[in-house]
């Protein structure tokens, strides 16, 4: 079970590579002066959320997670991670991630102070290689953002690598969001 779920994983990050990749292809060298006005009035229409640009994932912190203090770690948090989170999700969605909180990820664990990860009140991700296909069938653009932005930007900001299915080590989708029963 763990190599199929391993092996969709991989797929899932191949084909999101693939298809960046053949997004930038496709993007013309250089714009002609006739095209200049088509390309102002473009500008001028909404981008859509997954054609936002994402902040760019950092190097890996030189920090040490699990070595930290609650303390230090609760300040960490507030002065890295929390901007970075507050601009990725602002960047995917404005409207619905308008207001960033330490909440939008920990839920009452922020306000309890129990900061208790994953977090019960996230949703819950499938155990199998099928549900996640079937997620994301049905959710591509959020998918799309945790598994390329969210994941490996925490991961680095968190001194760790990011989980990958051919290397299934270090910080991924479970240490926020738990599985279902």
């Amino acid at each position: 079970m763990k190599t199929l779920a391993m092996t969709f994983l991989m797929a899932v990050t191949l084909t999101g590579a693939l298809v960046a990749r053949a997004d930038e292809a496709a993007k013309p060298a250089a714009k002609t002066e006739a095209a200049k006005p088509a390309a102002k009035m473009e500008a001028a229409k909404p981008a859509a959320k997954t054609e936002a640009a994402m902040p760019a994932v950092p190097e890996k912190a030189k920090i040490d997670w699990d070595k930290m203090s609650k303390d230090e770690r609760k300040k960490y948090m507030k002065a890295t991670i929390l901007p970075s989170a507050k601009k990725m999700f602002a960047a995917f969605d404005a409207k619905k991630y308008s207001k960033v909180t330490c909440a939008t990820c920990h839920g009452a664990g922020a306000t309890d102070g129990s900061f208790k990860m994953p977090n019960p009140e996230l949703p819950k991700l499938p155990k199998t290689p099928e549900g996640f296909k079937e997620l994301a069938e049905k959710k591509p653009e959020m998918m799309k953002f945790m598994g390329q932005t969210v994941k490996p930007t925490v991961a680095a900001l968190l001194g760790k690598e990011s989980w990958e299915p051919q290397k299934p080590t270090g910080f991924g989708c479970i240490g926020c969001h738990e599985t279902v029963k």
